[in-house]
């Protein structure tokens, strides 16, 4: 006989995860077993969620609770979502930036109150704006930062995300090189220096980190080009002596027992050299002494641009084989960046011991010799340098004319000392071809800054860079001595050119604006007249006119005024 047959399992199997045959009125397990047998009447609707579902969830709020703990007790922190990082940043300069913002009438950010003022720019959007325009017009300076994944991080939870310290520094710089966020530069900085110094007085594991190393270094920069010299010098030495003691001057990409992955290395690698370079140009402009030592480094020159961007592995040599290899060999962009910052500092250290030649011919003799070295290593490092270096790049690569506008202006240092040192000897006829083939030399240098101004298209931003400002003012010397000594037209004519340009730059920069000045006088004083600019109400007319602003002045600056105009 048949049984009817139950649409359902019975409660017993179901609830043991058995196969029930489901023969009514007792199924054949619950009959075997002599077990009651009940059959549901229809499916039970789920009304609640699973046990492992809410085991999992009640974990992940437990851990978030624990998230929020630990940043309630963090300073720079909050409870506070991922995505709502960048939001607290610009919260948190809000009160800064209003009142700058609302006591400025020229500002370009037009807000009728401070509620409006937050709803519109206190966003992540905001943030990430910023720092898009930092890495579009101010990371050639430091291209230590790999773009794309730190704009990724910004995405990411607060304890991931990178310091709050670096990202208002290079929001700040982002917001300098904007016309319409250039008022929230200053309070950005600001903004960034405090949480800088907060995160030392912590003296946790994560007080100091290469993240430090960049955002002291950006401070730096940010501070000379507000012509800061004081404060920038300090921030740099602060950022020098942490990569140190992260041992950033002595990396092994073979060595890795971080387990950091490629672009994490080199990141490193890319963050420690860009402070090489800061160390020479500040040692070759300021005359203090150096923080770096050559025989100090180990780290390996950087990679290519474009293997950093990939995360690709490439052989780089170390500063000392670099420096005496083949000339043929040609050097990736930031390695030859090392090397011009490193020859542009000895050449400017080497015009400084021009006196000893005056002393005894032992000296004098060695001076020359080095003076011939240099000289010959700044012409071999202008062929060595890479395709995206070179002088017809001027137009689209800011970095290939700071580059070549540092190479000349050492050569032109080199030579105007030289002028003024054979000058100063007995009159004969070798001594007379020498200063017109030193004088040849430092005119074609003057010249090509000349060339680098025509092909450069954002003349604000290309020249921010006190030491570029320079470049300007040492070709207009150049050229002014070859007018007054060969009536050459043509060299009065591109010394007004350049000094209209260094005005223009010095509307809105203190250092062009006291180089102007000086160059001004210079060429009044052998006839040559230029309008005089309308002064900045909001500066000094002269910032080298104190004894401090004399003191900051360049070593290059100080010879100029020891080698006065032919009359």
């Amino acid at each position: 006989m048949s049984h009817p047959i139950a649409p359902l399992s019975c409660f017993q199997c179901r609830e043991k995860k058995l196969k029930c045959d489901r023969n009514a009125p007792c199924c054949g397990r619950c009959q075997r077993l002599a077990h009651p047998c009940d059959y549901p009447l229809a499916r039970k609707k789920v009304t609640g969620k699973r046990k492992q579902v809410r085991e999992l969830e009640a974990k992940l709020a437990e851990l978030e609770s624990k998230l929020n703990a630990v940043h309630s007790n963090n300073p720079l922190w909050g409870p506070i979502d991922g995505e709502e990082n960048a939001v607290l940043v610009m919260e948190d300069i809000h009160d800064s930036i209003e009142d700058y913002v609302f006591e400025d009438p020229s500002c370009s950010i037009q807000t009728t109150s401070s509620e409006s003022f937050s709803d519109q720019h206190a966003s992540s959007g905001l943030a990430k704006e910023l720092s898009n325009l930092y890495f579009e017009r101010q990371s050639h300076c430091s291209p230590m930062i790999h773009r794309f994944r730190y704009m990724e991080s910004l995405s990411l939870p607060p304890q991931s995300q990178p310091p709050l310290c670096l990202q208002c520094i290079i929001m700040a710089l982002g917001a300098d090189a904007s016309d319409n966020y250039g008022a929230m530069a200053t309070p950005l900085y600001e903004r960034a220096r405090a949480y800088a110094k907060m995160d030392e007085s912590n003296e946790g594991a994560n007080s100091i980190s290469v993240a430090h190393v960049q955002c002291w270094d950006l401070i730096a920069n940010y501070e000379a080009q507000q012509s800061m010299f004081s404060k920038a010098s300090a921030s740099f030495c602060q950022s020098a002596r942490i990569a140190q003691l992260l041992q950033l001057h002595c990396l092994d990409r073979k060595s890795n027992p971080s387990r950091l992955d490629i672009i994490e290395v080199e990141e490193q690698c890319r963050t420690w050299w860009v402070i090489f370079i800061s160390d020479r140009l500040m040692c070759a402009t300021t005359g203090l002494p150096a923080v770096i030592y050559n025989r100090d480094v180990d780290t390996p020159l950087p990679v290519s641009d474009k293997a950093f961007i990939e995360g690709r592995e490439e052989e780089t040599g170390c500063l000392e084989s670099s420096l005496n290899t083949n000339p043929s060999n040609i050097l990736s962009e930031l390695s030859a960046r090392v090397q011009v910052a490193h020859l542009v500092q000895q050449s400017m250290e080497h015009t400084s011991f021009a006196s000893q030649v005056e002393t005894s011919p032992e000296k004098a003799s060695t001076y020359w010799d080095r003076h011939r070295e240099l000289d010959n290593e700044l012409s071999l490092l202008l062929a060595r340098l890479p395709t995206d270096l070179r002088s017809h790049q001027y137009a689209r690569s800011q970095s290939a004319a700071a580059v070549n506008a540092q190479i000349h202006t050492a050569i032109m240092t080199l030579h105007r000392t030289r002028i003024c040192l054979l000058r100063a000897e007995p009159r004969k006829a070798s001594t007379d071809q020498s200063i017109r083939h030193s004088q040849e030399r430092a005119l074609a240098g003057a010249e090509e800054i000349a060339h680098i101004l025509r092909m450069t298209t954002d003349l604000k931003t290309t020249f921010k860079n006190p030491i570029l400002n320079f470049s300007i003012y040492l070709a207009c010397l150049v050229l002014i001595e070859d007018f007054l000594g060969n009536d050459r037209q043509q060299s009065r004519d591109t010394a007004c050119f350049l000094s209209s340009i260094l005005a223009s730059v010095g509307e809105k920069n203190s250092v062009a604006e006291s180089l102007y000045n000086q160059i001004r006088d210079n060429m009044m004083s052998v006839g040559i007249s230029i309008p005089e600019p309308q002064k900045s109400q909001d500066r000094q007319s002269d910032i080298f006119a104190s004894k401090m602003g004399q003191l900051l002045t360049n070593v290059a600056f100080r010879l100029v005024h020891k080698h006065p105009l032919p009359n």
